[in-house]
């Protein structure tokens, strides 16, 4: 098996609830302007953490969410609303 068939075997396998999880935390940080490492430093993670949620690879519960939207500036129910235009629009 080739790695770019295993990469789109794996994105498969993540549900589409993760993919959107993931897909916010990417969306909110870059509208934050926080590189991964600041977001990292915000939450007193590693900084792997960070990429792992962004690629949908594990995702963060439900305190870590409150935590990455606090780090981002909005509330938790603009977190879960509608993405940030500039981003949304890419």
């Amino acid at each position: 098996m080739t790695e770019k068939h295993m990469d789109a075997q794996q994105q498969s396998d993540k549900s589409p609830e993760k993919l959107d999880l993931a897909n916010r935390i990417r969306a909110w940080r870059e509208a934050a302007g926080l590189r991964k490492i600041e977001l990292a430093r915000a939450l007193s993670i590693d900084p792997s953490m960070v990429s792992k949620w962004e690629k949908a690879d594990t995702s963060p519960g439900i305190e870590n969410q409150h935590r990455i939207a606090s780090a981002c500036k909005i509330s938790i129910t603009e977190f879960w609303g509608k993405l940030p235009e500039a981003v949304g629009d890419a």
